[in-house]
């Protein structure tokens, strides 16, 4: 079964599902949380190198491309928390739609208050890859939560100042200055050298100056690409770039 057919055949309640051509043709209607039926949206889905590819149909409701509200230069959109699903199951499908789902709702909250409304959203180009690989490396342990505040929310130590790398990256610098976390034994800074937990603050640090260094370069290939301005925050801002 293809991936379009097996779509189709997982859609839900709010979404009408028509073929067209070889793309699929969607009359969305995501529900409110108050149950209220959404607004109508047209979308069209198609196969490409064994990945879905979804897009507004013509005329648009949505800008472009807006890559705040993860809307690509292509007009596709950024569905998930990695790679774009290619579902070769029901219920991957089935996570498809809610993914779908909740990228509409998005959209729609996006349109109201100028902010984007999902907090572990895919981050922009390669640093995705960063922020997973950050996720999977503080899974149950001790900064779990302080990585997920400082991808999430942009808040917190990970998300500010952290220490530099060696040309090599393969250490920290100044290993005699004090933990970046800011920890504390009988009152005193711990230094970076004797922090029990070092071999982990590392490989976080590590890698998030490689997100870092990603979404810049993100940033960076949309240098004179205009704003659309429907969001209150985004580097695309010609004061900001």
């Amino acid at each position: 079964m293809s991936l379009l057919h097996l779509v189709a055949a997982s859609a839900p309640p709010w979404a009408e599902v028509q073929r067209s051509g070889g793309d699929l043709s969607i009359s969305a209607r995501v529900p409110h949380p108050s149950g209220r039926a959404g607004e109508e949206v047209r979308l069209r889905v198609s196969e490409e190198k064994k990945k879905l590819l979804v897009r507004e149909e013509s005329p648009p409701k949505w800008p472009l491309c807006c890559p705040e509200r993860h809307i690509n230069s292509d007009g596709t959109f950024c569905l998930g928390v990695g790679d774009p699903i290619a579902p070769r199951t029901s219920s991957q499908a089935a996570l498809w739609w809610v993914w779908l789902g909740e990228f509409i709702a998005a959209q729609r909250h996006a349109e109201r208050f100028r902010a984007w409304s999902i907090p572990r959203a895919l981050h922009h180009g390669d640093a995705h890859k960063y922020q997973l690989a950050m996720e999977k490396l503080t899974a149950g342990t001790f900064v779990e939560d302080e990585v997920r505040l400082a991808l999430e929310e942009g808040q917190g130590w990970v998300a500010g100042v952290v220490p530099r790398l060696t040309k090599d990256r393969q250490r920290l610098t100044n290993l005699r200055a004090p933990c970046p976390r800011g920890c504390i034994k009988h009152g005193r800074p711990i230094l970076r050298r004797k922090c029990k937990q070092r071999s982990l603050m590392f490989e976080l640090i590590k890698a998030e100056h490689a997100r870092r260094r990603e979404e810049r370069s993100f940033w960076d290939s949309y240098k004179g690409w205009p704003c659309c301005g429907t969001m209150d925050s985004c580097p695309l801002k010609s004061k900001e770039l």
